[in-house]
Order: C-alpha cells, then sequence, then structure tokens
C-alpha cells in the first residue's frame, strides 16, 4: 500500500477558485477576490517530523483526553433512541484549534483550558498533528483504500478587514485555507458556495445549508472525510455463522443480516457495567463497541472514564502466560448509519466553561481589530456509514463570527433541551492512531 499526505498531492486537495468557478453560476463570482492564503505556499514550519517525541505524544494523549470528555457530554445531551447517533471529536478539536489561532487574552486561554496546555505547546504540534492525521492509500491498482483528509478554511466576508499576520498564521500553522464571499450583500450565492465547497470535500455526504447570516464578518470551518476498507481486496464480510438476532431498541426483532469481523488479538473488556470489543479494518481504525451489561444503560456506561479505558490498548489481554494461551477474538455486527446537527454552544460554554467566545468581548485581537465581535454559531455535522465492506464518514464543524452590531442579547433566546430516555443496544467510538475520530450510538438498524 502506497500513502502520501494531501498537502503534497495539491491537484488532488485543492479545490480553489478553479473548482468554486467551473459551474458558471452567479454564486460562484463571490469569491471576487479569489483565494487569499494556500497553506501549500506557506513553508509549515511546525510540521517538521522530527517533532515526533515524547512532548509530541504528550500534546496527542491531551487532545484524546479532551475527545472523550467531549464525547461523554455530547451524548449526554444529544443521544436519543429515536435516532443513531454519529459525530466527530476530530474534527471539533481542529476547529476549536482554528479559534485558539486566531483568539488572543482571556478568550484563548478559555479555549486552551479544555486541552490541559499552553498556547505554545498547541501551537507547535498542531501542525504536525493535521499533517500525521491526512493522507491517502492506495493499491497497488491506484485504487484508493484508505483516507482521512481534513480541511480547514476560514470564510470572510468581502467587507471584514483581517490581519494579514493572522491569515498567515491560520495558513502555515494550522494549514487553513482562506477565501473571500460576500455574505453582506450576495448572501444566497455566498452560502450556495460554502455549500458546495463543503460537498466537495465531504465526497457528496454531506451538503448542508448554513444559513450563514448578512451580519457575517467570518467563519472558521473544518470539514473531514474519512474512508477504509475491513481487507486489502476490498471485499465483504461474512455473514455471522451462527443465526443472531439484532434487537432494536423497541424490543423488536431485525431480519438484517449480522456480519463477522475478521479475528483481532485479545479478548474482550468486561468493565464497569459493559463489556467491549473492536473490528479493525486493514488500515488500522478501530470500531469499538460497547454494549452495557444486562440491566444497565448505555447512557449510564459513556462516561470519559470508560472511553478512556476501552481506547487504552494495553487494557486488552491478549495472552496468558500461566494457562499459555493466547486470545483472538471476532465481533459480530450489523451495518448502521449515523448522523448528528449539534449546537456546540451549550457544550462548549456549559460543560468546558468557554464562555467569552459567544458574547462580544470575545478577543478576537490576533485576526481582526474590532473588539466587538462573537460567535454567534457553532455547529457540527456529521455522517458515518458502517458497511460489509469497509466505513466511509464525514463531518463538518464551523464557527460563524459576527459583530456586535448583529447582538441581539443572551436574554433575548431561550436554549431548549430535551432528555430521552436511552435503552439502546451499543455505543461505539472509531480510533485511529491515539486520535479519536468518530463518537456515537446505534439504537435501531431497521
Amino acid at each position: 500500500m502506497k500513502a502520501k499526505s494531501k498537502h503534497l498531492a495539491k491537484a488532488t486537495l485543492m479545490l480553489g477558485l478553479i473548482g468554486l468557478t467551473a459551474c458558471g453560476n452567479s454564486g460562484d463570482a463571490i469569491l471576487s477576490q479569489g483565494q487569499l492564503r494556500d497553506p501549500e505556499k506557506f513553508p509549515h514550519t511546525h510540521n517538521a517530523m522530527e517533532f515526533i517525541n515524547k512532548d509530541y505524544l504528550s500534546f496527542k494523549n491531551k487532545l484524546l483526553s479532551f475527545s472523550t470528555d467531549l464525547s461523554e457530554a455530547i451524548l449526554k445531551r444529544e443521544d436519543s433512541a429515536e435516532s443513531n447517533l454519529a459525530f466527530s471529536p476530530f474534527s471539533i478539536s481542529l476547529c476549536l484549534g482554528l479559534a485558539i489561532c486566531a483568539s488572543s487574552g482571556t478568550t484563548r486561554a478559555e479555549l486552551l483550558s479544555p486541552f490541559g496546555m499552553d498556547f505554545e505547546t498547541f501551537n507547535a504540534y498542531y501542525g504536525t498533528y493535521f499533517d500525521e492525521m491526512n493522507f491517502v492509500r492506495e493499491n497497488d491498482s491506484k485504487e484508493v483504500t484508505q483516507s482521512i483528509l481534513p480541511t480547514n478554511s476560514i470564510w470572510i466576508n468581502a467587507e471584514s478587514k483581517l490581519l494579514d499576520e493572522g491569515l498567515d498564521a491560520l495558513a502555515d500553522g494550522y494549514r487553513c485555507y482562506s477565501y473571500k464571499a460576500d455574505f453582506k450583500n450576495r448572501n444566497k450565492e455566498a452560502n450556495d458556495a460554502v455549500k458546495r465547497f463543503i460537498n466537495e470535500r465531504t465526497k457528496g455526504l454531506l451538503t448542508p445549508d448554513l444559513g450563514l447570516s448578512p451580519d457575517t464578518l467570518f467563519v472558521l470551518m473544518n470539514t473531514l472525510y474519512l474512508k477504509d476498507i475491513w481487507n486489502d481486496m476490498g471485499n465483504e464480510l461474512r455473514e455471522a455463522e451462527q443465526g443472531y438476532a439484532f434487537v432494536n431498541h423497541d424490543g423488536s426483532k431485525s431480519d438484517k443480516k449480522l456480519y463477522q469481523s475478521y479475528y483481532c488479538p485479545g479478548r474482550a473488556l468486561d468493565g464497569d457495567g459493559f463489556k467491549s470489543f473492536k473490528a479493525d479494518t486493514v488500515h488500522g481504525l478501530s470500531l469499538h463497541f460497547l454494549l452495557p451489561d444486562s440491566g444497565v444503560q448505555l447512557k449510564d456506561i459513556l462516561t470519559s472514564e470508560n472511553l478512556d479505558y476501552v481506547l487504552d490498548s494495553s487494557n486488552y489481554v491478549y495472552k496468558d502466560d500461566e494457562k499459555k494461551e493466547i486470545y483472538h477474538t471476532k465481533c459480530v455486527f450489523p451495518e448502521f448509519v449515523g448522523e448528528s446537527d449539534i449546537d456546540l454552544k451549550p457544550v462548549l460554554s456549559e460543560d468546558f466553561g468557554i464562555k467569552s467566545f459567544f458574547v462580544p468581548t470575545y478577543d478576537f485581537s490576533s485576526l481582526f481589530k474590532e473588539d466587538a465581535v462573537f460567535c454567534s454559531k457553532a455547529r457540527h455535522i456529521a455522517k458515518l456509514e458502517t458497511t460489509k465492506r469497509g466505513i466511509e464518514g464525514a463531518a463538518v464543524t464551523y464557527f460563524a463570527m459576527e459583530a456586535t452590531s448583529a447582538w441581539g442579547g443572551e436574554n433575548d433566546y431561550k436554549d431548549v433541551y430535551e432528555t430521552f430516555p436511552v435503552e439502546s443496544e451499543f455505543g461505539y467510538l472509531l480510533s485511529y492512531r491515539g486520535t479519536l475520530l468518530f463518537s456515537g450510538t446505534v439504537h435501531s438498524i431497521d
């Protein structure tokens, strides 16, 4: 298998002005000044692979810790027995990184607090982390067999004046493309261009209308696409040898087939109120299943402590030296699809103490000279599909920034949150090389 960095494959990665104007639609003309920053044209002073050392591994471990904390917070708020859930802590973390780079003072400190590190450390290793988790693998026939493709971008209103040094910092250390878009005067065309961009970068899995307002000053965005297969020939998994029946949340039995993974070293984890094991793809993605014990609800086991325990490979027992036994386990599981559309504001502000980000006291002085800037929208949209052939998923996370003139005051709005009783069949984590890519739950496969 051959791997190549997407930052070294410009023809494949770049959408740019040509890709957005080729259709000839009036909406494409909104990029009147073209692409402002191309991260491939920067020397990337923070991407030297020799930086991969114990400090870099500590950086990754802190990001993983944040990802499991974030997963617990979102699962408590968003999980519902009425639908299957999927979201990407990886995409959310990368987008928060853009906000950290662009902010200053108290706001930057608040944004960094959940990661447990200072800006110098975060800034030193973000680019290395992005590059490590951005690649495509091909077989000898040039068929793509695995890809993890994050893309960072900032969309700037045509009349907004952002600091050149701030845009340079985003392009260099944070691999961030910059585009102009006339949200104020040509709002529909601007939103259409952003929609097409997301569709292109997620290989058609996501085409959301973000509904960005005419008051938008700029938008910080991460998009993510990933895929992998179970074996290097692309063959489908075999049906389970025994007649397993999947029981949906409502108690009904599904007539859909279950499939058996290939054997993985180790035996199932026996946690506090749950059991867990994983199925590995050919290139090393790990799909971890968490099954609650009888009488235990899924919501009670999806804690950051349990998620950390499941993701720690050292907790798996591979052999028993006394009994002279080596263990191999295969999973039997259904095909499933999970989705989400999450308002991140209550998660970030209430669960992680990031508050100034959402009020006009936000310090964005690293990027924007105006004092009256705040995040009016913090949204995450995702989809993950697991089939008998492999895994494919996509996500988009964005923060829309507006000026004080658009501020209506927190008391003008009431946040409504609903809690559903959860009696589901399993939760899952999708990880790769110490990074939690997706989390979610499955309640029904029908």
